[in-house]
Order: C-alpha cells, then structure tokens, then sequence
C-alpha cells in the first residue's frame, strides 16, 4: 500500500470550479463513466501488492525455518546442516532478488500508470466543487422555499433520488457554514438551523457521537449568527456537556438577540430580507409582486401589450419576420424576441464555448473576480468569429433592433452550474454615468439575452422594480434597453437570473454599445426612451 500512497503523493490540486457550470458536472460525471478507475487502476495496485506480500510470505517462512534450525543444532561442521543452512539462506537470497526485479518491474508500470492517473484526478471535482454544489443547494433552498425535510431525502423540483446520509447532511452544513461571511450568511444560518432541527424530530437511531456533532454544530450556527435566545443557547450546551464534558464549546459572544418565551429552546426567528431581494425571490417563484416602476411618474403608459412581426426591410428576414412580444405595458422597453436563433446554431455555440469555458467574474475594485453571486461559467466568442461561423444569427439581430454593426459587442455564452445564477444587476458598464449622451464614457445601449435551451425549472430572467418575469425559452432573446434617449442610465433596467432548480441552462448574451448609433438610435435631451 505504501505505493499506493506514495503515487496519491504526486497528485496536485486543481482549482476546476466545475461546480459553477452544469456542462462541466456532466463531463466529469461521462468521464468517470467511461473510465473504469476500480480495473484500470486500483484492482491492478491491489494485485500487485497482494504478489509483494506473497513473496514476503514466502520469505518470512523460510527465515522462521532457519530459526528453528539455529535454535537446535549450531554445528555448521555437519554437513547435512551445513547443506541445510545455505540453502535456506539462498532460498531467502533468490526469493530477495525476485522482489527486486519485482519491485522495478512494478516501480515503471506505476510510473507509466500515476502519469495516466493524475491526468485523471485533476479532471475531478476539488473540495471548492463540493463547496459549491453546497452553497448552491443553500441558494435553492433560499430561492424557491424548499423543504429541509425533502432536501435530506434526496427529492429536488418533485424529482426523487437516493436520500442523503447522516454525514452527508453533516458535511453539507460544515460546507455552508465556512462560508457565512463570503455570502452574508443569513440564508445559510436558517438552511443549517432547519436542516439540523430536521435531524432533532427524525432521526432516532443515531449514535452519541453524531449527536453530539448535531449540537455543536447548532451551536456553532448560533453563536455567529446573533438571532436566536440565549434560552435555546443554553439548552443546547447543557445538552452538548452531558454526552460529552470535553467537548470545544462555541463561544456566544455574538447572541445580541433575545426572545424569552417558555419554550425559547425551539423558537427560531426569521431572517429578514430585504424589500428588493425578497421580490427577487417571489418572481423566482412566479409569485404576484407589486413594481415600485409602477408609481414612478415619468413611467407613463407606453402601449398595451402586443405581439408583432416585423422585417424593416432587412434581407435577412423580410422573407421570414420576426416576432416581437412586448412584455410590460409601462416604460422600458422589455421584448421577446422570438426564434431568431436556429437549432444548429444554439448546438454549435454551446459546442464552440464549452471546451472554452471559464468561471464568470465580476468587476471590482480589486479588478475582475469570481462572486459568489454569479455562478456560471463564460466564454467569449469574438466578433470575428460570430460574422463568420454565424452570421446569419448576427444579422437576424441587426435586422430586428435597426442598430449599427459597428457597435456590437463580442458575444458572451454562459452556462450556469448547479443552483446557478446572478443576483440583481445592471447590465451597465458605468452604472453611475448620469450626463447627457455629449459624455464620451461609451456605455452598454441595449441588451440581448438569447435562450440556447429550455431549462426545465428555474433559471428566469427577472426584473424586480418591473415585476417581470422572463421563463428561458429556447431560441429566443430577451431585449431592454440599458439608457434614455439622452444617454443616461435608468436604474429600473435591473435584472437577475434565478437559480437553475432543475435542468441546463445556456445563453449567448449580445450587448450594442452607445457611440455609433447616433443615426440608428437618434439622441434626445429628455430621459424618454
């Protein structure tokens, strides 16, 4: 076995971060599929060690002989025993010798073997992969109000599957819970008391050990998120020191809030969220919602909602029109644009990005870096490439908008991982410009969010202060426009993607810059649309 440690020895970690793309998980799970690890790798270590300790059997039987002979008659002037001894001891020297060539033999084959499998354990998921699929499932829970109690038995979206073991439950809670500062925690506090109260009402046949794993763990939950009463706190320990008076107590210094009420041990508060963040979540789960764009005066009624098709005369789809959908009744502009992407390009640029893809980032002041508000993976398709792999795609979208060419953006296919999604955001490259269009800064016009695929529960596209929300629809995009007329930014264009609950999500984001559709996209001096 010693090898085999020594050759797990070799392997070096990879950051993969296949959690945040569901095409990536599916790759690693075809890989692991198609790659019998058990025969090509490690029944092969097996074997050979199970030869190593024959020959060493052999070798240990053979010594113990000549013990016994040495311990009976020491006169090598025998020659019997004379005769007996060395060829003892040469069995011991020929059998020393076929562990030699043995072992070299063996040292190139796992030579040959470790260079073949470390080149596989790099494609495997990290301990930041199941950091993430953790969160994510945390994020699920948050978004769509899931059951802690379907959770742990293994039934996501209504779907079923194997449930989870006590210590996967464990692992999962140790797994969000390092995480609470990074993602503000609240979500991940109610996600570990719940789960763990689960375990308190069902679980029955559980060891004093796990018990006690349950509790500091709850106190560990406790302590640092300051929400629940020192009753409970108490509770807890007391409990905790009973099955184990060595055990690391979590200090409470944190716990500033108090409810004192008779049976405190079991009360729980809510935690609060904020006004936009919670309409974020209800659009997520198609609830009814009421958009602040609503009382905004300068919000006036543009149209009723209407379909339409239309061509302007463009020679790529005045033979076949396109579909547009208006969504809100008030300004901004928010559309659908119907099949204006084609089966075989939505496989070719989800093929095109996926041996591409990268972690998606966000612009701070650190510069660009992974959050964990944007789970998904990217790849930018130059300009060059879209005019000429698919061009008839680009110039559907020129024929729809009017907008000039020049102004087009290289496009951005992402695929988001599991529980994958993006928080509010605008979609600006400047967010807080408020001049006129005489403002150099070349800000981002209009958005084009193109659907490659269906998702079969969550990954909406949601508009908050708007109260819209946009189901995936593949072969369509969704269209809004970013700036007034006079150039300046209009906050009500924040969106977000929610969490993918079940299903694959792909999109192909197409952004048009301002500055160059100064005659496609006349500039006015009034913050209209």
């Amino acid at each position: 076995m010693l090898q085999l440690l020594l050759l797990f020895s070799f392997f070096m970690p990879l950051f993969a971060e296949i959690f945040s793309s569901m095409a990536k998980i599916k790759d690693v799970l075809e890989l692991v599929q198609d790659y019998d690890v058990k025969v090509e790798f490690f029944d092969n270590y097996i074997r050979a060690q199970e030869q190593y300790l024959e020959y060493l059997s052999e070798i240990l039987e053979v010594a113990e002989n000549v013990d016994q002979l040495l311990s009976k008659d020491l006169s090598p002037e025998h020659p019997a025993i004379a005769f007996r001894y060395f060829n003892d001891l040469n069995v011991i020297h020929r059998l020393k010798n076929k562990v030699d060539v043995f072992l070299d033999e063996e040292r190139n084959n796992m030579q040959f073997d470790s260079e073949e499998l470390r080149d596989f354990v790099a494609e495997l998921p990290t301990e930041e992969d199941l950091n993430g699929t953790a969160l994510g499932i945390t994020r699920l829970k948050a978004s769509y109000k899931l059951n802690v109690s379907d959770i742990a038995n293994g039934v996501i979206a209504n779907r079923p599957s194997r449930p989870l073991t006590l210590p996967e439950i464990l692992d999962m809670i140790q797994y969000t819970y390092i995480n609470f500062e990074e993602v503000k925690g609240g979500n991940i506090l109610k996600f570990g008391l719940d789960i763990l109260y689960y375990l308190d009402r069902t679980w029955t046949q559980l060891t004093e050990k796990e018990v006690a794993e349950i509790l500091t763990l709850q106190l560990k939950i406790l302590s640092f998120g300051g929400c629940i009463c020192t009753h409970e706190y108490k509770h807890l320990l007391s409990s905790l020191i009973l099955l184990d008076p060595n055990a690391s107590v979590p200090s409470n210094t944190h716990c500033i809030s108090f409810t004192r009420s008779p049976d405190c041990q079991y009360h729980r508060e809510e935690f609060a969220l904020d006004r936009i963040l919670e309409t974020f979540y209800k659009l997520c789960r198609n609830e009814p919602v009421n958009p602040i764009a609503a009382v905004v005066p300068y919000l006036s009624k543009q149209r009723h909602l209407v379909c339409k098709y239309v061509h302007n005369n463009h020679p790529y789809i005045i033979l076949q029109p396109v579909q547009i959908e208006y969504l809100n009744e008030d300004r901004p502009t928010v559309a659908i644009l119907h099949d204006v992407v084609s089966r075989r390009e939505r496989t070719d640029l989800r093929l095109h990005a996926l041996d591409f893809l990268k972690r998606s980032t966000v612009t701070t002041i650190k510069g660009r870096v992974p959050s964990p508000n944007k789970i998904s993976q990217t790849m930018i398709v130059e300009n060059a490439i879209v005019n000429k792999y698919f061009p008839s795609f680009r110039q559907r979208l020129l024929g729809v908008t009017k907008l000039a060419s020049r102004s087009f953006e290289s496009l951005k296919v992402s695929n988001y991982g599991l529980g994958g999604g993006y928080t509010i955001h605008l979609d600006l490259l400047f967010p807080a410009v408020k001049h006129n269009f005489t403002d150099t800064t070349n800000n981002r016009l209009t958005t084009m969010v193109t659907y490659l695929t269906d998702v079969e529960n969550g990954g909406a596209t949601v508009f908050p202060d708007l109260g819209l929300r946009v189901r995936p629809q593949k072969g369509s995009a969704l269209m809004f426009f970013n700036l007034f007329r006079n150039g300046t930014s209009n906050n009500f264009t924040k969106h977000a993607s929610c969490p993918v609950l079940y299903g694959e999500k792909w999109i192909a984001n197409q952004w048009v810059l301002r500055n160059g559709q100064e005659f496609a996209y006349k500039c006015d001096l009034s913050n209209e649309w």
